[in-house]
């Protein structure tokens, strides 16, 4: 239901507050992973660069999260933020499991 709320303009204010302070645990979360995802498709581009700012210096904490690592790359599609790469080069060898 929220992740379909996320594209009626006058649901998104409610939306980004919701998700507010929860994206990080969210993303780890099978349905919650979803739900942000949608919510980074549809929101207005300041809200989901204030959710995105959320993952900065936990990326590859999510990411090693199978539900997380959808999350992730949903954040870097929607804002190509340089933080995402940059930490996800660091982790490398966590993310590729050597």
């Amino acid at each position: 239901l929220v992740s379909s709320m996320c594209a009626l303009p006058a649901a998104q204010p409610a939306i980004a507050s919701a998700l507010g302070g929860r994206v990080a645990t969210l993303m780890q979360h099978a349905q919650g992973s979803r739900v942000v995802q949608a919510a980074l498709e549809a929101l207005p581009e300041a809200d989901v660069a204030a959710l995105v700012g959320e993952v900065r210096g936990r990326v590859a904490e999510i990411a090693v999260n199978t539900h997380g690592s959808w999350g992730v790359c949903a954040a870097f599609n929607a804002t190509k933020a340089a933080f995402i790469v940059d930490e996800a080069t660091e982790a490398m060898a966590l993310l590729v499991g050597d």
